[in-house]
């Protein structure tokens, strides 16, 4: 079924999320419905790189990796992990797992 619609950006899908509108509020609580109703028990969140040029082109995607090694996590987290990677700054980035940009 088509449904005539152009998909969202990534760059607008966190702006309406972002601004903790009722609209961006429902989004946020639908994306988080599709998660929590996701046949697996842990997952991975999974979304194309981009950056802030190609997030006003490039359309919000993701898809949801069954992930068990992560079930048990929640009960012992390791608060230090991925220490290393953050700073005073807003936003942080690791690397991707082989996308591309």
């Amino acid at each position: 079924e088509n449904n005539n619609y152009d998909p969202v950006t990534i760059r607008a899908w966190m702006t309406i999320v972002y601004s903790g509108s009722p609209i961006g509020n429902q989004a946020a609580a639908e994306l988080s419905n599709v998660i929590a109703s996701s046949p697996f028990d842990s997952v991975l969140f999974e979304t194309p790189g981009c950056n802030w040029i190609n997030s006003a082109m490039k359309p919000f995607e993701f898809v949801l990796v069954n992930e068990p090694r992560l079930k048990d996590a929640e009960g012992s987290p390791d608060r230090h992990a991925f220490e290393e990677h953050f700073t005073s700054q807003l936003c942080s980035s690791s690397g991707n797992d082989g996308g591309s940009d």
